[in-house]
């Protein structure tokens, strides 16, 4: 998918993860991720009370949507912070 064409559709995946009021966006970032391009998105939400912090990493590649998501309470975010890198980098992906 041509780089343009593949923002704008994270930017669609964004946009209707968001439409809901007990979301909220707080970071958006560009990343890559074997040689290809993604988006992480770090968003809070409201669950019975709480707030957790979720960080959601989208990749698309040939017709696939991988969707990886690392969940924390607000209050533990920098206790967690290697964990969710951890988290992250124990994914392998392949491209040919």
């Amino acid at each position: 998918m041509a780089r343009k064409k593949l923002s704008s559709f994270y930017e669609d995946l964004i946009d209707r993860m968001f439409i809901s009021d007990r979301k909220h966006l707080v970071i958006k970032k560009e990343v890559e991720i074997a040689k290809l391009d993604g988006v992480e998105v770090l968003y809070s939400s409201y669950i019975d009370n709480l707030y957790p912090v979720r960080t959601k990493r989208l990749l698309f590649y040939k017709h696939f949507l991988f969707d990886f998501e690392f969940t924390t309470p607000a209050e533990q975010q920098l206790v967690t912070a290697l964990l969710k890198r951890q988290f992250f980098n124990s994914f392998s992906i392949s491209v040919d």
